[in-house]
C-alpha cells in the first residue's frame, strides 16, 4: 500500500471523558477515525463498559474496533500511585498486546503507533509487530533538578530517575531497541527529544501529547478585570510532582500586591492536606478555595471565571490542564525548566515561565509573574495568543498532521 489507512494503536489504559494518560488513546483513535483511517485499538479492559458505550454514541463518526487484552486489574491504580510493580504490570502488557495484535492479523497493518502509556524509559515492543511503527508522543526524559527536590519530597527525588536519564539508558537494549525501531519517534518535551536521539533513533519530532475538542476553544479573548476581585486557579491532583504548596506560597506574594485576589484550588490527593495546612500557616485561609474533586463542567466553569492559570509541575511529562486553560483564553504562570510540563513550548506572551533558580526566591518570583499577569495594561493580548496557541492543538489539528506522517511513512516502506 502507498498510504497508511489502517492503523493498529497501542493504548495501555482507555476511558472516555478522561484526562492524563487514561483519555489519551481514545481521543487519538477517534480524531483519526475521523480522518477516515480504519483504527484497530489494542488496550486493557479495565473500562471496557465505558468505552463500549462511548464507541456506540460515536456512530457514524469514524470507524474504531477495539482489541480487548487479558486484565489485571490491580495495574491502572497501581500506576495512579507510582508503584514499582507497575512497570512490570505494563512490560508483561505490552508482550500480551503484541501476541493479541498478532492473533487479530494486525501485522498487516499499514502502519503501528504505540501512544501510552507514553514513557521512553519504559520502551515499546509494537516495533516487532512489523508495520511502519511510530512511538509517543513520550516523555520520560525529563527531570526536575536538584534546586526543586525539596518541593517533592524524599520519595519523589530524582536520584534513580537521574542515574538512569544520564548514565544508564544508552546502556539498556530494550531502550536502544524502541528508539532505532522506530520510523517517527515523537517527543513530549525537549528533555525527552535529546534523549531519544541519544538513544539512536533515526528521526525526533516534537509534539505534546494532549490535544482539546474544536468545540473547547473560546469565543473571545477574556477581558481584564484589573482592579476587582481576581482569580488565580490551579487544577490538578495533589501529588508531590505537582508542586501544590509552591502555589500558595507563590499565592502569599500575589496577595500582598492584590489584596482582593483568590487562589482555587481544584483536585484531591496525597498532598492536599499539606497544602491546607501551608495555606493556614501563611495566614491565606480565607483566600484560598480547596474544591476537592469537581465534574468536568465546574471544571470548566473555573477556567471561565479564572483570570490566571498557575502551573507548579515539577516532573511533568506535559501540561493537560494548561492546553485546557490556554483553550479558554487563560494566561499561564508555569515553571522554566525540563520536568515542567512543556509550558517551556508555550508562548511566551501568553505563558509566562519563572525560571527554578535562584531557589531562594522562587516563590516570590511566582507569585510576581501572576501579579504581572493580572496587573498587565495588554492582558487581553496575552489572552490572545494563548487562546491561538491552543487552537493549534486541537485533536482534529493533530490528526491531521499524524496522517500525513502516516502516508508518508506508508509511500517510505512501499518503494523500500
Amino acid at each position: 500500500m502507498t498510504t497508511a489507512r489502517t492503523v493498529v494503536m497501542w493504548a495501555f489504559i482507555c476511558r472516555p471523558q478522561h484526562g492524563s494518560e487514561g483519555g489519551l488513546g481514545l481521543s487519538w483513535a477517534d480524531a483519526l477515525a475521523r480522518r477516515g483511517h480504519d483504527v484497530h485499538l489494542v488496550t486493557m479492559p479495565t473500562f471496557r463498559r465505558e468505552i463500549e458505550e462511548h464507541l456506540a454514541s460515536q456512530a457514524g463518526e469514524g470507524r474504531v474496533t477495539v482489541h480487548f487484552t487479558k486484565a489485571n486489574d490491580d495495574a491502572f491504580q497501581r500506576g495512579h500511585k507510582g508503584r514499582l510493580r507497575f512497570k512490570l504490570d505494563y512490560r508483561q502488557w505490552q508482550k500480551e498486546a503484541l501476541r493479541s495484535s498478532r492473533r487479530a492479523g494486525l501485522d498487516a497493518a499499514d502502519v503501528g503507533h504505540h501512544v501510552s502509556w507514553g514513557a521512553i524509559l519504559m520502551g515499546s515492543r509494537l516495533g516487532e509487530l512489523g508495520p511502519p511503527f511510530i512511538f509517543g508522543p513520550a516523555g520520560g526524559g525529563q527531570l526536575s533538578g536538584r534546586e526543586l527536590w525539596e518541593h517533592l519530597g524524599r520519595s519523589y527525588r530524582d536520584d534513580l530517575r537521574t542515574i538512569l536519564v544520564k548514565y544508564l539508558a544508552r546502556r539498556l537494549p530494550a531502550l536502544r531497541r524502541t528508539a532505532t525501531k522506530a520510523d517517527l519517534l515523537l517527543a513530549a518535551n525537549p528533555a525527552t527529544e535529546v534523549l531519544a536521539r541519544q538513544l539512536g533513533a533515526r528521526r525526533v519530532v516534537h509534539m505534546l501529547p494532549e490535544g482539546i475538542d474544536e468545540s473547547l476553544l473560546a469565543p473571545t479573548v477574556k477581558r481584564s478585570r484589573r482592579g476587582q476581585e481576581q482569580v488565580a486557579l490551579w487544577v490538578g491532583r495533589f501529588l508531590p510532582h505537582r508542586g501544590a504548596p509552591l502555589a500558595v506560597e507563590a499565592f502569599e506574594h500575589v496577595r500582598r500586591a492584590l489584596p482582593r485576589a483568590r487562589l482555587v484550588m481544584i483536585g484531591e490527593g496525597a498532598t492536599q492536606e499539606e497544602t491546607q495546612r501551608r495555606a493556614g500557616e501563611l495566614g491565606l485561609g480565607d483566600a484560598v478555595e480547596f474544591t476537592g474533586k469537581l465534574d468536568w463542567p465546574s471544571v470548566l466553569r473555573w477556567y471561565d471565571e479564572a483570570d490566571v492559570f498557575l502551573y507548579t509541575g515539577i516532573r511533568d511529562t506535559s501540561c493537560a490542564t494548561g492546553l485546557e486553560a490556554a483553550a479558554r483564553g487563560l494566561p499561564i504562570v508555569g515553571l522554566s525548566h525540563s520536568g515542567g510540563g512543556g509550558c517551556s513550548e508555550y508562548p511566551d506572551v501568553g505563558a509566562t515561565k519563572v525560571t527554578a533558580m535562584p531557589t531562594a526566591s522562587l516563590a516570590s518570583r511566582f507569585g510576581q509573574a501572576v501579579t504581572e499577569v493580572l496587573e498587565d495594561d495588554d492582558y487581553e493580548q496575552r489572552s490572545k495568543v494563548i487562546l491561538d496557541f491552543a487552537a493549534e492543538h486541537t485533536w482534529d489539528a493533530k490528526a491531521a498532521t499524524m496522517s500525513r506522517w502516516y502516508a508518508e511513512l506508508g509511500r517510505t516502506r512501499a518503494t523500500c
